[in-house]
């Protein structure tokens, strides 16, 4: 709902709506788990482990706030890193579908993963 009214977007074409969705899943997720956590609900702590899918090899458990922080902070460092790593760990995005999304070339795309993979998995350790 957060995404209807925002002419970009219907603009943007598919892959652009995609990736939209990807950053607001992110966001939602935080918010859910924020929710869930809050004193008035019992303050439970519930730790949402993305470490499979992330394609960041940790070990143990990844803390969906602790990839969220290390997210904000490599946004503050490398927006475009940012961007790519949230639509690879988020979106699903294939290299190819970043690359049409931020129109950079395949192969920049791949190194600026790399790089941002890497640069995650440091500040999770």
């Amino acid at each position: 709902m957060r995404l209807v009214h925002q002419p970009k977007i219907t603009a943007g074409g598919k892959l652009f709506f995609e990736a939209c969705v990807a950053q607001e899943y992110r966001r939602i997720q935080i918010d859910a788990i924020r929710r869930r956590q809050a004193g008035k609900r019992g303050g439970g702590v519930r730790h949402e482990s993305v470490a499979d899918q992330s394609g960041l090899s940790t070990t143990g458990t990844l803390d969906l706030f602790e990839i969220d922080d290390a997210m904000q902070d490599l946004a503050r460092l490398d927006p475009e890193l940012a961007q790519i790593a949230d639509l690879k760990l988020f979106g699903g995005f294939t290299i190819e579908q970043c690359a049409e999304v931020t129109g950079c070339s395949p192969r920049t795309v791949d190194s600026a993963w790399a790089l941002a993979r890497s640069w995650l998995q440091r500040r999770l350790a």
